[in-house]
């Protein structure tokens, strides 16, 4: 199933990036998509979300947030004062 959502978002997305660890989560991901692919995303977690209850699992889908680039590789978080 994880397989299947993200080929389905990555056909609408324009970037994909694992999101922070979080809890019991089997997949936390940050999307980047044009305002065009809203339905499309709301379509997908709705699919994905039906496949996923008959196995105790649940799908949350939030945003949108304001446009930003995602960063291509992480940076460490740091320490306050420095």
């Amino acid at each position: 199933m994880r397989e299947e959502a993200a080929g389905a978002l990555a056909a609408v997305c324009r970037q994909i990036l694992p999101g922070p660890p979080s809890g019991d989560l089997l997949m936390n991901l940050t999307l980047l998509a044009d305002r065009t692919a809203a339905a499309s995303l709301i379509d997908i977690a709705r699919e994905v979300h039906d496949r996923a209850v008959p196995l105790g699992l649940s799908v949350t889908l939030n945003g949108p947030w304001p446009p930003y680039v995602l960063p291509q590789t992480p940076e460490p978080l740091r320490e306050a004062g420095q």
